[in-house]
This record gives C-alpha cells, sequence and structure tokens, in this order.
C-alpha cells in the first residue's frame, strides 16, 4: 500500500486570489474614519449601494482575519457581560425586588 501524498502535492495559486494591494485596500476602508466602528456585515451593503464592490462580506472578513483586526473596533465600549448577582435571605425583608410581571 503506497503513501498518501496529496499533502505534499504542489497546488497553483487560485487565479482569483486577492493581490496585496486589494488587501491592503480592504483594510485601509475598515480602518477609514466612516466605517471604523462598523462591521463588514454593515461595510459592504453601504459600499455596494454606492455602486463599489470590492470584494464579498465573508472577504472582508477573512482579510480582517489575518491582519489581526477582526475584534472590536472603533470607539465605542466594548460590551461587558456581567454575572447578575445572586442573593439570599436567611430572614424576613432582607431581599427587596420587583415584580415586573
Amino acid at each position: 500500500m503506497r503513501a498518501d501524498n496529496r499533502k505534499n502535492a504542489d497546488r497553483p495559486e487560485p487565479v482569483n486570489k486577492f493581490s496585496e494591494a486589494e488587501r491592503q485596500a480592504i483594510v485601509d476602508v475598515c480602518n477609514s474614519e466612516r466605517f471604523k466602528s462598523l462591521p463588514p456585515s454593515q461595510i459592504v451593503p453601504t459600499l455596494l449601494d454606492e455602486g463599489l464592490y470590492m470584494g464579498s462580506e465573508r472577504t472582508f472578513y477573512r482579510v480582517l482575519e489575518e491582519t489581526g483586526q477582526q475584534h472590536h473596533r472603533g470607539s465605542a465600549a466594548k460590551p461587558n457581560r456581567y454575572k447578575p448577582t445572586s442573593w439570599c435571605a436567611t430572614g424576613p425583608n432582607q431581599v427587596w425586588s420587583w415584580d415586573i410581571t
């Protein structure tokens, strides 16, 4: 039985692969003052409304991930995830809360 050599095969680069200039253009648009706090899911449709197609939404996410920018961007604070406080009453009138039902 022969060993599997598919992992070692020479594969040509895809012909539709973005050039470094195209990738940098996507990063520049995402970091521009206008789009700096928006995700690609809002940037791409806005550009399409203006008649400019730079790449798919997935391409924008992929390029941002590869450049280390796929995280919270912009001036707004990151949302905090706090666990709700749990209270334990050991007697009457120790814990008060509103009934919102």
